[in-house]
């Protein structure tokens, strides 16, 4: 799945091996409408870090990750404003093999249900080392 996401080997390359359940907490979101309002995309700001024993460790190095998902549709956030939100369970689904028009990607909490939505295309747009 991890290979069908634009740029990954941005957050490979400063992480390691990465997985979707290594974000800890959504700094922010922005949504855009492009295109004459056609599209829908929502940008996130996150902090990423490799689960350990205690997870999330804010004593410890932590990766800020943009990332874009473009074409979003029926989007759900619970729990967000004032401030950032910290996520147990984030998950990135293909589910392109469904015959969904135009959509390629599953995006949940599982755990607390904080964000839901499904969309095209799946992109890293940056990744930086977060020392605290």
């Amino acid at each position: 799945m991890s290979s069908r996401i634009k740029g990954i080997e941005k957050i490979e390359s400063a992480m390691g091996e990465w997985v979707p359940s290594n974000l800890a907490v959504i700094e922010g979101v922005e949504l855009r409408s492009m295109q004459c309002g056609l599209t829908t995309n929502l940008l996130i700001e996150a902090l990423f870090q490799s689960r350990r024993d205690s997870w999330p460790d804010f004593d410890k190095e932590m990766f800020r990750v943009e990332i874009t998902f473009t074409n979003v549709r029926g989007l759900c956030l619970n729990g967000f404003g004032g401030g950032s939100v910290q996520v147990m369970g984030f998950d990135i689904r293909f589910i392109g093999d469904r015959g969904l028009e135009g959509i390629n990607y599953e995006i949940e909490d599982y755990e607390d249900d904080r964000i839901r939505f499904k969309c095209s295309d799946v992109s890293i747009q940056s990744v930086t080392s977060k020392h605290t």
